[in-house]
């Protein structure tokens, strides 16, 4: 951990130090009077102490992990697919059709509306879109749903858990 803490601080200095040697930010620290400098100095040297001194680590030196712990048990993830008029099957991706956010609010508003209410039309749209960027025609859209391992990260067989029907 020493080393980290050296590291860290080698990279502190290698920012700091140039940003110091400025005459443009010399000249404004003069410009601030006396009393200010006493202040952005004590909160610059209260930042660092902390930073080193107290372990308190700081981004990206953190050990960070994404969840103090586990969650408990494995995840239901649920899989968006089409069946196409002319036969076969395809993955639907609602960012192929959509930017990044969209996508992301979409296939959320979907789960939702999956797991505690009515999907059909939203399911609708995607086939829609599906059809326009692909030119393929759909026939149904299908929900299936498994179970992935946090451990081994393998999933389970698939579960159809719904299935919608495209006019």
């Amino acid at each position: 951990m020493r080393g980290a803490v050296f590291i860290e601080a080698a990279l502190v200095a290698a920012v700091l130090v140039p940003v110091a040697a400025s005459a443009r930010v010399r000249a404004g620290a003069v410009a601030l009077g006396r009393p200010r400098q006493v202040v952005l100095g004590s909160m610059l040297v209260l930042a660092l102490a902390a930073q080193f001194g107290l372990s308190s680590r700081a981004f990206p030196f953190v050990d960070w992990r994404m969840y103090s712990s586990l969650p408990h048990g494995d995840p239901v993830v649920l899989a968006y697919d089409v069946e196409l008029r002319g036969g076969g099957r395809d993955a639907l991706v609602p960012g192929r059709f959509l930017g990044p956010e969209s996508a992301d609010r979409f296939v959320e508003r979907l789960r939702r509306e999956v797991v505690g209410g009515d999907p059909s039309g939203s399911l609708r749209v995607l086939a829609g879109l599906y059809e326009a960027g692909t030119g393929r025609r759909v026939a149904a859209v299908v929900v299936s749903e498994r179970r992935v391992s946090i451990g081994s990260g393998r999933a389970g067989a698939a579960r159809e858990r719904l299935r919608v029907v495209v006019p």
